[in-house]
């Protein structure tokens, strides 16, 4: 599957979750433009929480990493020095 084949059926996924959960789709007629904003800025602040989510998990998991490698150095060192 390409990737806007898979950006779409997701599109198509949530639409279905949403009129499942909420009972309408995007074409509703009972919003305000600015109702429509207020939503879009919510999902907007819900995605910097889960970026900012994500940076976070990504540097633990790079200061993981780096103290593995440091532990592989000095177990090659003793390795290297106990021959």
């Amino acid at each position: 599957m390409t990737t806007t084949e898979t950006l779409c059926a997701m599109i198509r996924e949530r639409a279905a979750v949403g009129l499942q959960k909420y009972g309408v789709t995007v074409d509703r007629k009972d919003l305000t433009p600015d109702q429509w904003l207020q939503h879009s800025i919510e999902e907007r602040i819900d995605d910097l929480q889960y970026m900012m989510r994500l940076r976070e998990e990504i540097r633990n998991m790079e200061c993981e990493l780096a103290e593995w490698k440091r532990c592989e150095a000095m177990f090659n060192e003793t390795e290297v020095e106990s021959k």
